[in-house]
């Protein structure tokens, strides 16, 4: 009788601890449903009004990322009456001058979360660091999109100039970049290029050039004669950076971002350390690049 017993109570205490195991297999859920509801909504209403147009766009990146891993539940984009680009005459909140409205997610019962100056500087870096190419262009496919009046423009002059041609585009970023990055001598850029026509065999092609310095448009247009396409965007004359010497804000940030959007339609990229440089692959993640310089 008492191994009978015995016998028993063991088999009510096992019993016990699965009931136990299966109850506790149901708290997981639980603390998910908890983190659900703290999850933030940024608003990405504040950015450094001394960074540029694609440090920026790194920034916006970085809390695209941590939404689309489910961190936040959601983003809404508008800068208001701040940033190097907001022109009054066109209302507020640059973005819209040149991309379609950004919100995305659940607002309604979580915690906001406001962006800042202080921290959008730290963001655009750790995002231009950490995020893989790849990743960048699958976040600008899923949530970016870029005017259709600024589309059709790139699109005019890629069906005006770029059609039945092997197009090489060079974006050279100078004035004060060299606080980043090594300038790269003019000559240099030209003989990357007479090097890679040569290596691939290349005999039909043009250059289209994206840059902040007219002379090196010029050097460009001596070096390659009747080859060289551009746009009559405003570039610095004197080596002095061109983002606080500007006729129209607005017009600055659209030849920004028509340039970059150029540059992704192009059939391969020379490029110098740039923001801009790096987002053009983002728009076109499979474009063969060739990096003339590195961040110091």
């Amino acid at each position: 009788m008492a191994k009978i017993l015995q016998s028993f109570l063991q088999l009510a205490i096992s019993f016990t601890c699965c009931i136990n195991v299966v109850e506790g297999s149901d708290l997981p859920e639980k603390a998910d449903s908890t983190t659900e509801q703290t999850k933030k909504f940024v608003n990405i209403c504040e950015l450094s009004a001394n960074s540029g147009m694609f440090s920026h766009l790194f920034t916006v990146a970085h809390y695209l990322d941590k939404y689309d891993k489910g961190e936040y539940s959601g983003i809404h984009l508008d800068l208001g009456t701040g940033g190097l680009y907001y022109e009054q005459s066109y209302g507020p909140n640059w973005w819209g001058y040149y991309f379609e409205p950004l919100e995305v997610g659940v607002k309604e019962g979580h915690p906001i979360e406001n962006s800042s100056k202080e921290t959008d500087y730290h963001f655009a870096y750790a995002a231009d660091l950490n995020l893989p190419r790849q990743r960048v262009a699958e976040l600008v496919q899923k949530y970016i999109r870029v005017k259709p009046q600024i589309q059709q423009k790139v699109d005019d002059f890629v069906k005006s100039d770029f059609e039945d041609h092997f197009v090489i585009g060079i974006h050279y970023r100078g004035t004060d970049k060299y606080t980043e990055a090594p300038l790269i001598p003019y000559e240099r850029v030209a003989e990357s290029i007479n090097h890679y026509v040569k290596e691939n065999q290349i005999d039909d092609y043009i250059i289209f050039v994206a840059t902040d310095e007219q002379r090196f448009v010029d050097y460009m247009k001596q070096a390659f004669p009747d080859q060289i396409v551009s746009l009559n965007h405003f570039r610095s004359t004197n080596g002095q950076p061109i983002h606080f010497v500007k006729p129209s804000p607005y017009l600055q940030g659209q030849e920004t971002v028509i340039d970059c959007l150029l540059l992704a339609r192009c059939h391969t990229l020379f490029r110098t350390s740039s923001n801009l440089g790096a987002w053009s692959t983002f728009f076109n993640p499979t474009i063969p690049v060739t990096p003339l310089s590195l961040r110091h």
